[in-house]
């Protein structure tokens, strides 16, 4: 999706995750797909899932989400309130938690509550291309979940998963 000229991403809303995206060393084929909304475009990425019959290799959606885009930007929303009952927690980069190179370690800081995180991102940094969805603060955004650790945000999270 690119934004027509004069245009560019004001919100992304409503986006989940539906499975990881593996990269095996080869080529990817990926397709998108834009429908029009009341509130933005919604927005579906999609990849190809090769199976050993080719009867069932398909397109399976990878993630969702709704993209609002504009030529008036709007002034940047006030920073949240803070988390509550929080503690700063050392860089996942620092620790190993997650594996980026400098280009992407766009993670500030950090705190985990009980029920969230409360994270602060640095989009001033330049290691990586914008695109037309600003994929360095997409990726920057899941910084912030204790994927190894998702327990801390659910009981029913075994601690070992």
């Amino acid at each position: 999706m690119r934004p027509a000229p004069g245009e560019r991403v004001v919100e992304i809303a409503d986006v989940q995750v539906k499975r990881w995206l593996p990269f095996p060393g080869g080529p990817i084929r990926l397709r998108s797909e834009v429908g029009a909304g009341d509130e933005g475009k919604s927005v579906t990425l999609l990849a190809f899932r090769e199976a050993r019959d080719a009867a069932l290799s398909r397109f399976e959606p990878v993630a969702t989400g709704r993209v609002r885009l504009a030529t008036r930007y709007p002034a940047p929303p006030a920073p949240l309130a803070p988390l509550g009952e929080s503690v700063s927690v050392e860089s996942p980069y620092d620790s190993a938690a997650l594996f980026h190179g400098p280009s992407f370690q766009l993670l500030r800081s950090l705190r985990f509550g009980a029920k969230g995180a409360s994270a602060t991102v640095d989009l001033a940094e330049q290691g990586v291309p914008r695109g037309a969805l600003h994929q360095g603060l997409l990726d920057a955004l899941t910084h912030a979940i204790p994927h190894d650790e998702l327990s801390r945000w659910s009981s029913e999270v075994p601690g070992d998963q």
